[in-house]
């Protein structure tokens, strides 16, 4: 079982009743929780309700400087977490910065299960960094090969907030703060890559293992669903490789087709399944065994400005770390100059660094 952090609330009833409870984390259950307490002390007539907040520090027992570590709730999940062996690890990063691992716990939000740690950021550089930046201190997680996503927003209000992770500190400023993660699911575990070597590697890596969960729908096949080709499309002489890549990473390539953007125009849309196969964490669209480009007219076509619009595209997990044999689901998008000239495609490099496919792909109105 791995070390956890241990905080007092006080919720004071004036002149009747003074409750204590205490919530802890990783692995560890929690308390009767306060809006339980104060349901049963409502009952009393004329009583006036007087609830501390972390941020007073006459009515706290938490120092007001870890702001981070405040915001423990009673939306703190059914599942408890472990480091396996017992090894909790307690730092990452080296003399010039240096994160101290305070806290890692489970609760949930509007945005799921989310992993959330806490940490105290130093940089004693004359260099300013900011904590969620600072490749000594690089913390990412991983479920059944997939990094985890952060929640969409910085914060939310008595859940989480990691907005200090991006503050600048420098000359051995310390900051508090916290990382904050959505879990695929609840009953896998989550393998944690701490740090970078020299060698660009993790300088170590850790899991934590999860208990009393269960498996969260995969929305992944929802949100990757493409709309029917708004063009007819065809490739020439039907050449086009079902898998790129090696066997180190691979691609799969699921469907194509030409769609009508209202932000883009015309827009080139390849759905893929991207698998990873080694121990280092790799990307699909920085991937070069897996490596696709698009030319119309001799001239290479870039992708849309933004990685998504609703209902037409979405290539944000292209960006996604895979490792261990993940598989990810995901699209690569570019945007067309025009409807009808046809468009070549690059698939993979092979050794020589040689396209391993070339493709021609022919586009008409319907």
């Amino acid at each position: 079982m791995g070390k956890y952090m241990k905080r007092k609330h006080t919720i004071r009833i004036t002149g009747l009743l003074c409750f204590s409870f205490f919530i802890t984390s990783c692995g560890q259950s929690s308390a009767t929780s306060a809006s339980s307490v104060i349901k049963e002390a409502v009952n009393t007539d004329s009583i006036e309700q007087i609830i501390s907040e972390d941020n007073e520090t006459t009515d706290t027992a938490i120092d007001v400087s870890d702001q981070s570590s405040n915001l423990t709730t009673d939306k703190v999940s059914n599942v408890t977490c472990s480091w396996e062996d017992s090894e909790v690890p307690i730092e990452v990063g080296n003399d010039n910065s240096k994160a101290l691992i305070k806290d890692t716990r489970i609760v949930n939000s509007s945005y799921g299960t989310l992993l959330i740690m806490d940490f105290t950021y130093t940089n004693n550089t004359a260099q300013a960094s900011d904590f969620i930046n600072d490749s000594n201190c690089d913390v990412k997680p991983y479920q059944n090969g997939i990094e985890l996503d952060r929640p969409g927003i910085t914060s939310e209000a008595g859940i989480y907030d990691y907005s200090d992770a991006f503050t600048n500190v420098k000359d051995g400023g310390i900051i508090n703060t916290q990382l904050v993660w959505v879990l695929k699911d609840t009953m896998n575990p989550v393998e944690i890559d701490f740090g970078i070597d020299s060698n660009y590697d993790p300088a170590y890596s850790k899991t934590l293992t999860l208990t009393g969960g269960k498996d969260i729908e995969d929305k992944q096949d929802k949100s990757q669903e493409t709309k029917e080709s708004d063009y007819n499309i065809s490739w020439l002489n039907d050449n086009v490789p079902e898998k790129i890549g090696n066997d180190n990473s691979y691609a799969i390539l699921k469907n194509t087709s030409v769609l009508k953007s209202p932000s883009y125009g015309i827009v080139l849309v390849m759905d893929f399944e991207y698998t990873n196969n080694l121990d280092k964490a790799r990307n699909f669209i920085n991937n070069t065994p897996c490596l696709v480009k698009i030319y119309q007219n001799g001239v290479e076509l870039d992708s849309p400005g933004n990685t998504s619009e609703q209902g037409i595209f979405d290539y944000s997990n292209a960006f996604t770390g895979v490792k261990n044999g993940g598989t990810l689901k995901t699209q690569l998008v570019w945007v067309l100059p025009d409807d009808k000239s046809p468009v070549e495609v690059e698939f993979g490099l092979d050794n020589n660094y040689k396209p391993q496919y070339d493709c021609t792909l022919n586009i008409s109105e319907k």
